[in-house]
């Protein structure tokens, strides 16, 4: 044996079975008195707490098998957030991959992240066991019935459904699926969601077939509780540039456009105060503010004198005395 093969086997076992894949998960537990109390957590950086926290998230949720990371600095400082800074990311290393083993595939293995990939990979082979029995046939059945070509597992999954498969194949099993095959209902119109999907992609936010449940529940729950037509809602989002559903807007306001401007009053526009000057037998004058001076004294009180400006209010004075000197003549 080796050198290299015996240093390689002193090495422990992989902490977790090559098949477990949670890619696709958006999320990762975090026990927050157990990290914020770690030794880990108080002795790192700033900057080692943050690519610590980059490298977990990598290996939990983006790696296969989960909780692991290839032992490769170009990969790691890659993914710590360092991978134009390789010196900053050696000074870092320590701290960000404290926990992390090495193991005899060459791979470093979470200590801590490692039983909660295992239990994450058991309850979803467990939901995808159930999802299948209960979807079996049901989606072959509706494709080739109404020829849609609509997206199954995501391509994310794909790799880790491909080896299950065959693994159990050759046990002569029937190979659970890693996420429900997603089938459209027949309350959607095809071409109407078909444009969503494009839509979601164009946000740079493809669904999952979990995604794409979520949103046909969210559909039926606004069907049933305010009438509204599942087509016109997803239209609706398509239009407004929604990434989620809605229940359908109401009136031009709640969509977002301004209602018809009210029309104004004669006294409020020059054109109205001319149109009423003639209808009152006014002559006109040397200026608007003394011709709106003059219709406004004939027409007598009114919610026009509570926009007076300064300049009509004067000529009105002005006006009125001179009316009185004439009287009084």
């Amino acid at each position: 044996m080796s050198e290299a093969e015996n240093s390689t086997s002193e090495l422990p076992a992989p902490l977790v079975s090559a098949d477990v894949d949670l890619r696709g998960y958006e999320f990762m537990p975090l026990y927050g008195d157990r990290l914020l109390g770690s030794e880990t957590w108080i002795s790192a950086s700033p900057e080692g707490k943050v690519a610590a926290v980059r490298l977990w998230w990598r290996a939990y949720a983006k790696e296969i098998p989960a909780a692991s990371l290839p032992d490769d600095d170009k990969l790691l400082a890659e993914y710590a957030g360092y991978g134009n800074s390789r010196r900053t990311w050696a000074k870092l290393r320590t701290q960000a991959l404290r926990g992390f083993v090495k193991c005899s595939d060459g791979r470093l293995y979470h200590e801590f992240l490692a039983p909660l990939a295992i239990e994450a990979w058991t309850i979803r082979l467990s939901q995808s066991a159930k999802a299948r029995k209960r979807w079996n046939g049901k989606a072959a059945a509706h494709a080739a019935a109404s020829g849609l070509d609509l997206p199954g597992i995501p391509p994310a999954h794909a790799a880790a459904d491909a080896a299950v498969m065959q693994g159990q194949e050759r046990k002569g099993k029937q190979p659970p699926s890693i996420s429900p095959p997603f089938v459209l209902p027949k309350t959607i119109d095809p071409k109407v969601w078909a444009a969503f999907e494009e839509h979601r992609r164009a946000k740079r936010a493809p669904m999952t077939d979990h995604a794409r449940w979520l949103i046909v529940g969210k559909l039926d729950e606004y069907h049933a509780k305010l009438g509204n037509d599942r087509n016109a809602v997803l239209n609706q989002a398509i239009e407004f540039g929604y990434q989620g559903v809605f229940p359908l807007k109401k009136s031009s306001t709640d969509l977002g456009v301004p209602p018809a401007a009210k029309p104004k009053e004669w006294w409020e526009t020059d054109r109205g105060i001319e149109e009423k000057a003639k209808q009152l037998g006014i002559a006109p004058e040397e200026t608007l503010a003394m011709l709106k001076a003059r219709v406004f004294m004939a027409v007598g009180d009114g919610p026009w004198f509570a926009k007076l400006d300064g300049v009509v209010a004067g000529y009105i004075q002005d006006f009125s005395q001179q009316e009185q000197r004439e009287r009084s003549a």
